[in-house]
């Protein structure tokens, strides 16, 4: 089923957990309505997850999405029951190098989507979820100084727990050369400066190569793949320096603040190709003509996708609050029993996530929920982790019997010890990090 959108229709747009785009989408004659977690959205999301339906009844007014698009905000999604919604769902997977395992899995729930790190495409694309690449963008305009009062600046994250090499590569090239680093709002420092200089988490694509650009500052980034040379050129919009490595990265800053004329020259090109291609206009006007050519996914592995995002969410949230993690284990066994009746066996990728969903659920509720759907997949014999889950839940609740009948059932022409063993370095790793 195609779904097709004249020129002269407005289209209802329902934009999850962030606020990208919409100004651009309301330019452009649509009628958009934002929800999440985040308190400037029009609706707040009913935490730790609300219904998408039940959303929807919230807002009212007679708004019913033609599109949903899905930001990604680098941690679980809170709303469920996207799965099931009839009109075309849209992700744009931005932490795709942090987060692509999830990912991948929620491919499998959406119709159509985006990553914005190339390098990672391949690792979360299958046959069902049209996925491309749908690079950053510069997230505003800003107009460059006439004026600069800086010379070579960095405006960021300083975490050491977060990125020590990051603090490390800074400290280290400010005893070269004179760099001004600082954390906060980057927009009243970029346009005043003569070079802004980037550096990444993991050679990502990341948002501050646009808004430098944008801003009229030359950017020094480090040299990455990710489609960097794919949208611009080196020494022509933008001039890169090779990763950690504090002699070239000294060495073009010196040379650049010592050649100001060079420097603005590349800097003019950069800004100009950040106009002409990579501002939020030109990726809303992407993502509508993608709607407008959109199908449903047909993916057979559709009801299970969500499955790992709850898990993940559980996670997330257990030791701040036990109830709300628990509420999210329910939704993941909620995917895991529409998964089983529909008839078809998930994937050794997803297989993982019902196992850790069944074990805590029973171990946070004290009841035999889970055990009953590791129980019914370990009876199709397809993948030896749920009969293992099975034993090493029945090791740890003391039941001996039921453990022995495990054994033989699954396991008769293995050595028990044996076995057993492999169940504790599973689900060790499984587990690993909770309080189980």
């Amino acid at each position: 089923m195609n779904f097709v959108v004249f020129d002269f229709f407005v289209v209802k747009i329902l934009v999850l957990n962030q606020d990208w785009f919409v100004e651009d989408f309301k330019a452009l004659g649509h009628e958009v309505v934002t929800a999440g977690t985040r308190n400037h959205l029009d609706y707040v999301v009913q935490f730790p997850v609300e219904d998408v339906n039940h959303l929807l009844s919230r807002i009212g007014n007679n708004f019913y999405p033609d599109f949903v698009l899905v930001l990604d905000e680098s941690t679980a999604i809170t709303v469920s029951g996207l799965e099931d919604l009839k009109v075309p769902i849209c992700f744009y997977s931005v932490d795709t190098h942090h987060h692509h395992e999830v990912h991948s899995l929620l491919m499998h729930a959406f119709d159509f989507a985006y990553v914005a790190h190339k390098d990672y495409l391949g690792l979360v694309q299958n046959d069902y979820c049209d996925t491309k690449w749908l690079p950053l963008y510069a997230s505003r305009y800003l107009e460059p100084a006439e004026k600069k009062e800086y010379g070579a600046v960095f405006v960021g994250t300083l975490n050491p727990k977060l990125n020590q090499d990051r603090v490390n590569f800074f400290e280290e090239l400010q005893k070269r050369v004179p760099v001004f680093v600082t954390s906060g709002d980057f927009a009243s420092i970029f346009p005043k400066s003569e070079i802004v200089i980037n550096q990444t988490v993991k050679g990502d694509l990341n948002f501050r190569v646009f808004e430098a650009m944008m801003s009229g500052a030359m950017l020094l980034t480090e040299e990455s793949s990710n489609g960097l040379f794919d949208l611009f050129q080196n020494g022509v919009h933008l001039v890169t320096y090779k990763k950690n490595d504090i002699e070239d990265a000294s060495n073009k800053i010196q040379y650049y603040l010592e050649h100001k004329d060079e420097a603005q020259k590349i800097a003019h090109a950069g800004r100009q190709a950040i106009l002409e291609f990579h501002t939020s206009k030109k990726r809303a006007e992407t993502i509508l003509t993608d709607f407008e050519k959109s199908k449903k996914n047909n993916s057979p592995l559709r009801d299970y996708a969500f499955v790992s995002n709850f898990v993940w969410a559980a996670n997330l949230i257990e030791k701040k609050s036990m109830i709300d993690s628990i509420h999210f284990l329910e939704q993941a066994i909620k995917c895991v029993d529409k998964g089983y009746k529909s008839g078809v066996n998930p994937s050794d990728k997803i297989a993982p996530y019902i196992a850790v969903a069944c074990t805590k659920i029973d171990h946070y509720t004290k009841t035999d929920m889970g055990y009953h759907y590791l129980q019914l997949f370990a009876e199709k014999r397809f993948n030896v982790l749920f009969p293992i889950t099975m034993l090493w839940n029945c090791l740890h609740l003391g039941k001996k019997e039921e453990a022995s009948k495990i054994l033989n059932e699954y396991f008769s022409d293995l050595n028990p010890e044996f076995v057993i063993n492999k169940a504790e370095e599973a689900m060790s790793d499984l587990l690993r990090g909770s309080d189980l």
